[in-house]
């Protein structure tokens, strides 16, 4: 403790009081801090040399922040991107107060797990700061059992993917929706997973906000999500489809991927061809029943925006599937209970 003391009183030491709480579970886990009118990010760490409450902090730049807040980056590249490669440690035990933030060694940034995950975005926050515009409604997922961080940043991406495309593909007389998805498909060669990646992303930018507006991790919680109310409603309907007959849903799935691994499709650039044309009549017939099995309704509308590539349609429709797969599988673990709308 004393070594502690000796470490504190002699490094260099700014002060900055508290601007919001942006992610609360079970207490503070991002903070946003303010020194001298410069912003600062804090993420909460396991444990830094005694501190109570010990965040790990950096100056933030402010393009850097728009970024993030926006939902174009996500917290690890702000770290990374620090203005003037400032970063600190914070005992943030006492919110009100003014807190001392204790400049960080080279030898301390070597340490990766101070470092927020990578994947970590916006979203995930439970404050609205810096959010324009009104939400519309609130879905809430009632869960049970444990639950670590890295479930909840998993159900967190897999939902806000598949919002992002049902908000998208919801209001299909939209032009300006049109316009953006059929931007965010021809982006994107969907031959790998970062592909997919890129493209329910640059969907997230287009589509209405999705926030945290509550989550509790006590069993059983909540975890209570905000955001325009046809999509969620859409996203609700198909896991209710999966609630309902998963069997007859995963059984068309697994047709629809047959074809594709035996014509050596799955990663393919989208140029590849179908092996005959039987082939791509087959796999176009179980990519839109998969959809349709899944609560979709406008499946010629979304191959057409597939500039009527069949490859590309069915692989979209194969990547809703495996993500509203990956929320099930919460359920059927019984961590994940009922959705109730407010």
């Amino acid at each position: 403790m004393t070594a502690f003391k000796t470490n504190v009183t002699t490094a260099k030491t700014m002060t900055a009081k508290l601007e919001e709480v942006l992610l609360d579970y079970e207490g503070a886990q991002i903070v946003l801090l303010i020194s001298a009118k410069r912003l600062i990010l804090g993420v909460a760490i396991e444990d830094f040399k005694g501190l109570e409450t010990p965040f790990f902090c950096c100056a933030v730049k402010d393009k850097s922040f728009e970024k993030y807040i926006n939902g174009r980056a996500d917290l690890h590249y702000v770290f990374r991107t620090a203005f003037r490669k400032k970063y600190f440690f914070a005992d943030l035990k006492n919110l009100n107060s003014e807190i001392n933030l204790i400049k960080a060694s080279n030898e301390d940034l070597l340490n990766e797990n101070y470092w927020p995950d990578i994947g970590l975005f916006s979203r995930c926050h439970t404050s609205d700061y810096g959010i324009d515009g009104e939400i519309s409604t609130t879905q809430t997922y009632h869960i049970d059992g444990t639950w670590g961080a890295n479930d909840f940043a998993t159900f967190n991406n897999k939902i806000a993917d598949l919002y992002a495309i049902c908000d998208v593909v919801t209001p299909v007389n939209d032009d300006n929706f049109d316009e953006q998805l059929i931007q965010s498909i021809s982006s994107h060669n969907f031959s790998s997973g970062g592909s997919y990646l890129g493209f329910y992303n640059g969907l997230k930018k287009s589509s209405n906000q999705l926030r945290i507006k509550e989550l509790r991790y006590a069993s059983p919680g909540i975890i209570a999500l905000s955001g325009n109310q046809a999509a969620l409603e859409e996203v609700a309907d198909v896991l209710s489809r999966f609630m309902d007959d998963y069997s007859s849903v995963q059984e068309t799935y697994k047709k629809l991927f047959k074809i594709l691994k035996s014509d050596n499709l799955l990663s393919a650039e989208p140029n590849e061809r179908f092996s005959s044309e039987d082939s791509e009549e087959l796999a176009f017939k179980y990519g839109r029943e998969l959809y349709k099995a899944m609560g979709f309704e406008n499946s010629d509308w979304l191959h057409k925006h597939c500039n009527k590539n069949t490859l590309i349609y069915c692989k979209i429709v194969r990547s809703i599937f495996t993500r509203a797969s990956r929320i099930w599988d919460y359920k059927l673990e019984g961590r994940l209970q009922e959705v109730e709308f407010e």
